[in-house]
């Protein structure tokens, strides 16, 4: 049978890749496939697969137009929990290893779910990886337009240059709302008082 490897949502549609790297057409959220049948068997198969390419990010007019994207990280945390007993706490920064580092000098996690999931990740020496190199030649038409696209990122300052860093007091301001550490008004005031901060230092 063959595996399932993707499931993504879209305008209330269920969209299926196979391992074999078929496109699915949509099926109907909460419609199961037949016991038993893999959908390759069952959903008639997409006409593009190896026909179609990434392109750059599209760039825009004016000044500063470029091929840009907004970059990201991947992170991973540590609970006050899991660090209140040394046992848990080194259990669980293992797991963050697994997730976010290497395993035996390797980058397992991030190439897995790149191949398997189609997953980018930020660990730049993957770029250099064989099987990555292949995956994108496979399946985007080569790793140079990826690699430039990487070259283009930018941080997510997109409403004020110092939005990430408001950002950051903001989502703590919403996080020790929802903890029930402070009141809905006093976490908002704190975001709306760091917002005022930056604006005025430009």
């Amino acid at each position: 049978m063959t595996s399932i490897r993707l499931m993504g949502f879209a305008a209330g549609a269920l969209f299926l890749v196979s391992s074999a790297g078929h496109a699915q057409t949509p099926q109907a959220p909460g419609k199961a496939l037949p016991m038993g049948q893999a959908p390759s068997k069952v959903l008639p198969q997409s006409q593009v697969p190896g026909k179609i390419r990434i392109a750059l990010m599209p760039q825009g007019t004016g000044t500063g137009a470029g091929h840009y994207t907004c970059g990201w990280v991947r992170y991973f945390g540590v609970t006050p929990h899991a660090r209140a007993s040394k046992e848990r706490e080194a259990k669980a920064l293992k797991l963050v290893e697994w997730f976010g580092g290497k395993v035996n000098n390797e980058y397992v996690f991030q190439k897995m779910l790149m191949l398997d999931l189609g997953v980018p990740f930020c660990t730049t020496p993957l770029n250099n990886d064989k099987d990555i190199i292949a995956f994108y030649d496979k399946w985007v038409g080569g790793a140079d337009i990826i690699n430039k696209q990487a070259s283009l990122a930018v941080t997510k300052d997109v409403i004020a240059p110092w939005f990430g860093e408001w950002n950051e007091t903001n989502n703590q301001a919403w996080q020790s709302i929802f903890l029930g550490k402070v009141t809905a008004e006093a976490g908002l005031k704190a975001s709306a008082d760091k917002w005022n901060e930056l604006k005025k230092q430009g």
